[in-house]
């Protein structure tokens, strides 16, 4: 059976912590002039800030460290950041930072742009991180799934499952149990036309 020690976050409480992250940034006096987002997860809470900000500019950097919920051997830059940052004050923003080396990577890639400074922010720090971000909410120890992730999350499950031999309604079930805070309709959907 999978074993994964996992929280569902639903998008009220990611609303209330990126809200709190804000306060943060402004109670440190930081302002920026642009917000970079690691692509995917950082995009939404980016979003967010950047609306928070009074809608200030909004670019990303994609990297690729993970592949169904699994770490790759390191992470690689698969969309770098385009166009003059010289001089400018950066806010780079990724929902959670887990060994540090994503958020290191895109950091080193902003340096290289001649930015005038970078500063971090994630909802959330695993405790085994090496890198601490200028800015967190929540410590923690334990995978967490975004309300972005949900499909993707039933799909790396289910399909884990199904190669341990669980069947579509053993894998529902397990996907729903209690606690979970999935959409069941949404979990069936992804399960019996994607994964079965």
């Amino acid at each position: 059976m999978v074993k994964l020690k996992f929280k569902i976050v639903k998008l009220s409480q990611t609303y209330k912590d990126i809200l709190m992250l804000w306060q943060k940034i402004v109670k440190d006096g930081f302002k920026p002039d642009l917000i970079v987002a690691i692509l995917r997860g950082g995009y939404f809470p980016a979003k967010i800030l950047s609306e928070l900000f009074g809608g200030i500019n909004l670019k990303t950097v994609e990297i690729s460290f993970y592949k169904n919920l699994e770490r790759e051997n390191k992470p690689k830059i698969i969309q770098p950041i385009y166009g003059s940052l010289k001089g400018k004050n950066v806010l780079l923003v990724d929902d959670v930072v887990d060994s540090g080396e994503t958020l290191r990577l895109a950091y080193k890639h902003l340096l290289k742009k001649e930015v005038f400074t970078v500063k971090t922010a994630t909802i959330h720090k695993k405790v085994w991180s090496r890198i601490n971000p200028d800015y967190y909410v929540h410590e923690i120890d334990w995978w967490v799934v975004y309300p972005w992730e949900l499909i993707e999350f039933s799909m790396v499950i289910g399909r884990k499952l199904k190669k341990e031999g669980k069947n579509l309604r053993e894998t529902s079930v397990f996907l729903l149990k209690k606690g979970l805070n999935l959409d069941g309709k949404v979990v069936k959907k992804v399960l019996k036309e994607i994964v079965f």
